[in-house]
C-alpha cells in the first residue's frame, strides 16, 4: 500500500505543490499525513475509527496533533476554505451517498482547491476487501450474491479461505450491505459535479507508477503515451479509479 501513498503524494505535488494546507479524508493510520508533512505540507487527517477501522487508531494516535477522530455523519472540524487540497484514498467506496460528503469537502476547500480521490469503483473485477471476483456486481443481500460468495470461497478466491464458509459468506454479505457501496466512476463524478469539476483522470499514471517501482517491469512504465487508454482500463478493472477534481468558484 505504500506505493499508493507515494503516488497520492506525487499527485498532490503536481496539482497543489507544497507549502499548502492538505487534508487526508479517511486517513486511517496517518501514513499519508506523515508523508505529506515530510514533503512540506501543513497536513491533517480525519477518520471515524469505527468498525473495521478501529485497527488504525493506535497508529493515528502517534500524530494526535494532526489527526482528528470524527463521528460518522458529523461535520468535519475545520473552518470554511481552510484547505488548499483534500486527498482521499480508498474511502469513497465506503460512503453510501457521496453528495453530502462532497458538500463538506467543498466547504473546507478554498475556491479553486483540489480534491484527489483514489478508490475502487464498480468497474473493478475483484472486490478488493474480500478478494473475491464479481461479488460486488450483484444486488446487496441477494441470493445471487450469496451464491457468488460461496463459489468464491469454495475456489479459495476469498480474503480468508480457511474460515468456515458459512461464517465468511455471512460476514462478507453484511460488509457488502453495510460498509461497501460501489458505484461506477461516472456516477461518483456526477455525485460531486455540483460543487467540483473533473480536472483529470490519472488511472494510466497509477499503473505507470506501479510499473516503475518493479525492477522486472520498469521498462513498461516508459512505453509511449499511446498506451495510456489501455493502462487506464487495466487500472480501473484491477485497482482503482483515480479522479482529480477542482472546486468550483461559486
Amino acid at each position: 500500500m505504500s506505493l499508493t501513498y507515494d503516488f497520492v503524494i506525487s499527485l498532490a505535488q503536481r496539482y497543489m505543490p507544497a507549502p499548502a494546507r492538505l487534508l487526508d479524508f479517511g486517513c486511517g493510520g496517518g501514513e499519508i499525513v506523515a508523508k505529506a508533512v515530510a514533503a512540506g505540507y501543513d497536513a491533517f487527517g480525519v477518520d471515524t475509527y469505527q468498525d473495521h477501522w478501529q485497527q488504525y487508531a493506535p497508529a493515528a494516535r502517534l500524530q494526535a496533533d494532526r489527526i482528528h477522530r470524527i463521528a460518522p455523519d458529523a461535520a468535519l472540524p475545520f473552518g470554511k476554505g481552510e484547505f488548499d487540497i483534500v486527498v482521499s484514498n480508498q474511502v469513497f467506496e465506503h460512503i453510501r451517498d457521496l453528495a453530502p460528503v462532497a458538500e463538506q469537502l467543498a466547504r473546507l476547500l478554498r475556491p479553486g482547491g483540489m480534491l484527489i480521490a483514489v478508490f475502487p469503483s464498480r468497474e473493478v473485477l475483484i472486490e478488493p476487501h474480500l478478494k473475491a471476483p464479481f461479488v460486488h456486481w450483484f444486488p446487496p443481500g441477494s441470493a445471487s450474491q450469496r451464491a457468488a460468495l460461496q463459489a468464491s470461497h469454495l475456489l479459495r478466491l476469498s480474503s480468508r479461505p480457511a474460515q468456515q464458509r458459512h461464517d465468511w459468506v455471512s460476514e462478507a454479505q453484511r460488509d457488502l450491505r453495510d460498509h461497501i457501496f460501489y458505484s461506477k466512476a461516472g456516477a461518483a463524478i456526477e455525485a460531486v459535479s455540483r460543487l467540483f469539476t473533473l480536472s483529470a483522470r490519472e488511472e494510466a499514471n497509477f499503473l505507470r507508477h506501479r510499473l516503475a517501482a518493479n525492477a522486472l517491469l520498469a521498462s513498461a512504465a516508459t512505453l509511449p503515451r499511446a498506451m495510456d487508454p489501455l493502462f487506464a482500463e487495466v487500472t480501473l478493472r484491477l485497482a482503482n479509479a483515480v479522479l482529480i477534481f477542482k472546486r468550483r468558484d461559486n
